[in-house]
Parts: structure tokens; sequence; C-alpha cells
């Protein structure tokens, strides 16, 4: 069995064999009472969950709500695959710690988040590619660090994505802020940029997408066929529709057109530029200081 930590969805854990029993509460499992006793050689319900999974040995499996007897899978497993090294119930226990340090860490990035780029109480926010790495380290920084794999986990050929070596930085990142308005979901900001443009401050130009010129059109087209167009492939949700497009450009044209970043706003509502704006300013210096670091 191999366990695995996958940060890029939010930073939680995934094992397909031990996930759904890892969610469940640890003393009793949900079970109907039977309408009379068991039957000679008929199935045993398990009630207490906890008692019977100290019990279980590694390779083997257990259907923990119908037969309680053990299938022995020995032979079903590839050979050199990796063996457990650990006990169903110490692989549970190590996991549950880890799920509520990651949980732990996850609500204090939120916080880092709203903090840092002004989100407020009833928006919510979507990260992707290189945004979350860089308020990760912008994080570490502060003294505030993923959480490490156990080495109970580690000896049971656990994985840690977030390990430098698995890791490997994004040159493309993006940030949505929404929220919402009758029901529905509607982004009133979005930002894609491309670390890998660095567009010095004096040279910044905000060039309207939906201008509706040969210029803009052309802009947007090498747009589409460069780094940005991974990110820009959400924009075509229902809750971006009607939002004003801009890209921020060196202030040339043509092939000499280096764009740092696209950004979605609303026009109205006020400041939608500004802010979208702000936003991108924000993450390039968080950047900034990672390089630097």
């Amino acid at each position: 069995m191999k366990v695995s930590l996958e940060t890029p969805t939010g930073g939680y854990w995934s094992s397909s064999a031990v996930r759904t029993a890892a969610q469940q509460p640890p003393t009793q499992a949900k079970t109907s009472a039977p309408a009379e006793p068991p039957r000679s050689g008929s199935p045993a319900v398990i009630v207490d969950l906890r008692s019977t999974i100290k019990h279980m040995e590694p390779g083997r499996a257990y259907d923990l709500f119908g037969n309680s007897e053990a299938v022995d899978l020995s032979n079903a497993m590839p050979k050199g695959a990796p063996k457990l090294g650990m006990s169903v119930s110490k692989m549970m226990d190590s996991i549950s710690a880890m799920i509520n340090d990651l949980s732990e860490h996850e609500q204090k990035l939120n916080g880092f988040i709203r903090d840092t780029f002004g989100v407020a109480k009833n928006e919510m926010t979507v990260t992707g590619g290189a945004t979350y790495d860089i308020m990760l380290e912008a994080m570490e920084r502060r003294g505030i660090r993923m959480p490490e794999m156990s080495s109970a986990l580690k000896s049971a050929n656990g994985s840690d994505q977030r390990d430098g070596a698995n890791v490997a930085k994004a040159r493309v990142g993006s940030f949505s802020i929404s929220r919402s308005v009758r029901d529905e979901l509607s982004t009133t900001s979005f930002v894609a940029f491309d670390r890998g443009v660095d567009v010095p401050d004096d040279q910044k130009t905000l060039v309207d997408l939906d201008s509706g010129d040969a210029t803009a059109s052309g802009l947007w087209a090498s747009i589409l066929s460069g780094p940005l167009a991974s990110p820009l492939s959400s924009t075509g949700q229902p809750s971006m529709a009607g939002m004003h497009r801009y890209a921020v450009t060196n202030g040339k044209s043509g092939s000499e057109a280096d764009v740092a970043a696209v950004l979605f706003a609303r026009d109205d509502e006020g400041g939608g530029v500004d802010r979208a704006l702000d936003l991108y300013s924000k993450f390039k210096s968080l950047a900034a200081q990672t390089s630097a670091a």
C-alpha cells in the first residue's frame, strides 16, 4: 500500500485504500441492527470498529460491514510491491493526525490570503499553479510551515508531494475572488500571471483587450497561444460572464510585446480594475521576495 500526500488540490491526504475508513468515527461503525440474531454461518456485523482494527493484519482484506473473516491477499500482491510496515490501526492514527495538522495549516493559509489580499468574509478564493507555491513560501518566511509527514508514514512507503524533489515550481499562476449574488456564484476579480516575464514598473502598460481594435485582438490571440493559455482555459465559466479583460504588458506591440498578466474585472463595481491590478502587484512582490530569499 502506498500513501501519498497530494497538495495541488488544497493539501489533503488521498489514499484509496484507507481514506474512507479514516473518515469514519473512530469508536463505532454505523450499522443497522439485524432483525434476528445471525444464523450459523451467516456474516457477523462488526460494531466495535476500533477494537477490530487493532487485530487486523497487513496483507489481508476485511469486510467490516459484512463477513468478518479475513482473506489472505499475499498472492494477489504484485512482486516487489512495498509492504505496509505497520498495523492498520497505527496507519489510521497517523493519517488522522496528519489530516488534523493539514487542516490547521489550511486555516492559517486562508487567514493569510484574506489579510494579504483584502478578501472579505463573504468572498471566496480559488488559487492555481504558481499562486499556491508563492503563498506557501511566503508563509514559511513567517515561520508557518507545511506539516511534515510522520516517520511512521514514511516507513510505510508514504510519499510527500511537498518534498523539494517532488515540487516543480510552476511558471504561471491564477487567482480569483468570487461571491454569491442572488444565489449564483459571480467572479469579481481574476488574475493570471506569468512569473517568467518581468515588466519593470516604468514600462508597465494596461491594455484593454475588449476595445475591439486590431492591436487588442492580435494581442489576445498571441496570449492564447502562449504560457497564459492554460489558466485562461477556465475563464469561460458562467461565473465570469460579462467580465472585462485587460493585459499587463511592457507597452510594446506585435512580437515585441511581453505579457506579464491578464486581468478580468467587473466594470460595474467601483475600483474593479484597480483591485485586479493590485492583486497582480502583490503576487509579483511576493514572488520577488521568494526569489531574493
